[in-house]
């Protein structure tokens, strides 16, 4: 027999929306999970770049990703600022994690083995759909208010994945509580 106190606190995690009691990941866990593996995709785009002898920036392909991620946000039922003020930190976390690589492998520090892999056939869609994935997360996040230790605990758990406080500080900089 169950006693009348854990199916209190099992319906009480429930109703506050925190279902890890049954297995499930809490939604501020999905959403930052999908930041950084948005990121360690980035290591990807950097070797690719790298080997093709390309420049980080690309602002005609980031107003494309963020014109095309703007669109499907409103169709989500996001304004055009809740998905630029998101996306922008993430473009520029991005190419902040590409911009250090290739500063280490130019400065001689141990390279990839693996060959890169294709920059348009392999890595854009992957960056497409965990994008995608990425802003399904924060539309989810945005339903109700976000949780005050969201930006930290986002931050941490960044730098904890092996990416600097710097991408961390910028990857985690649209999660701070009120500037929604």
């Amino acid at each position: 027999m169950k006693s009348p106190f854990l199916c209190l606190l099992l319906l009480v995690a429930f109703l506050c929306g925190d279902v890890s009691a049954f297995g499930e990941k809490p939604q501020s866990v999905l959403l930052i999970d999908s930041m950084i593996q948005r990121l360690e995709i980035s290591k990807e785009v950097a070797w690719a770049k790298f080997q093709n002898h390309l420049p980080v920036a690309d602002p005609t392909r980031e107003a494309i990703l963020l014109a095309g991620m703007t669109a499907e946000g409103i169709k989500l039922g996001l304004s055009k600022a809740q998905v630029t003020d998101f996306f922008q930190p993430q473009i520029m976390a991005s190419r902040k994690v590409q911009e250090e690589l290739i500063a280490d492998w130019n400065a001689g520090k141990p390279m990839p083995t693996a060959p890169p892999k294709n920059l348009m056939s392999e890595i854009r869609p992957q960056v497409i759909r965990v994008s995608l994935e990425l802003l399904r997360e924060w539309k989810k996040m945005l339903s109700k208010p976000l949780p005050s230790e969201l930006h930290h605990d986002a931050e941490e758990k960044i730098m904890h994945a092996g990416f600097s406080s710097e991408v961390a500080k910028i990857a985690s900089s649209p999660l701070v509580v009120g500037v929604h």
